[in-house]
């Protein structure tokens, strides 16, 4: 997972004194190559599709295909960027629902080429990773920004 908000990110500790939070747009690369980013995808349920990152709704797409689709693989990779990485912009859904979401895909994407089920099959629904526990936080976030703005209107 690529996340400025992460301690063992390369650039925690820029964002951290640029930002006054860390924001929601989190990126995981999946292991496989771009097949697995063609089964993984549409097992998203609450995230939409999409090349933008600013919306309300929860978006996510690959470089890949969006923001890098003109670029070579080759300058892809050059520029950091793995063929199965996945931009990911919490929207103001409820964070439970995203977490879930996303495990279930983990879930019933296993690896491509592999005849095993994904590792993630063994996660228990109770148990969260420290990467769940910062998304949940981003999803906090952007909650308690959509509150904010419904008690303006």
């Amino acid at each position: 997972m690529f996340y400025p908000g992460l301690p063992e990110h390369v650039n925690h500790d820029i964002a951290r004194h640029q930002m006054s939070g860390f924001g929601g747009v989190l990126s995981f690369a999946l292991q496989g190559g771009f097949e697995t980013i063609k089964a993984f995808l549409p097992l998203l349920h609450f995230a939409n599709l999409a090349a933008n990152l600013g919306a309300v709704e929860t978006v996510a797409g690959p470089p890949a295909t969006t923001s890098h689709v003109e670029s070579t693989s080759e300058e892809r990779r050059a520029a950091g960027l793995p063929e199965t990485l996945i931009r990911y912009s919490v929207g103001i859904d409820n964070p439970e629902d995203l977490i879930a979401d996303l495990r279930q895909a983990l879930i019933e994407c296993p690896p491509e080429g592999s005849s095993r089920p994904s590792p993630c099959r063994a996660l228990s629904k109770a148990s969260q990773t420290p990467q769940e526990k910062h998304l949940a936080a981003s999803c906090l976030t952007f909650s308690d920004r959509n509150q904010e703005y419904q008690s303006w209107k």
